[in-house]
């Protein structure tokens, strides 16, 4: 916590996610939702599927469920041809 105190001492914009009782470990299911969420916002520019919908009996219980796959494909797809670039094959 001694970065954190020097980021808001030098009034920087920073994000942490504390999950408690996760120690030393990437948060599990709800850690890779956050992850991949940033990832996606930041790097991408775009915003992420909504987790809050329930979910698909039988299509996966974490992040890289065939829901998100899905999107992450179609993002892909459309961010290629906005590029300019070829599309990723899976």
């Amino acid at each position: 916590m001694q970065v954190v105190n020097k980021l808001i001492q030098a009034n920087k914009n920073f994000d942490l996610l504390v999950i408690p009782n996760a120690d030393h470990t990437n948060g599990g299911a709800y850690g890779d939702h956050k992850r991949f969420d940033f990832f996606v916002h930041h790097l991408r520019g775009l915003e992420p599927p909504s987790w809050n919908a329930p979910p698909n009996a039988g299509e996966g219980s974490g992040l890289l469920d065939q829901g998100a796959l899905d999107w992450e494909r179609s993002e892909d797809t459309g961010f290629a041809r906005r590029m300019g670039g070829e599309e990723r094959s899976n």
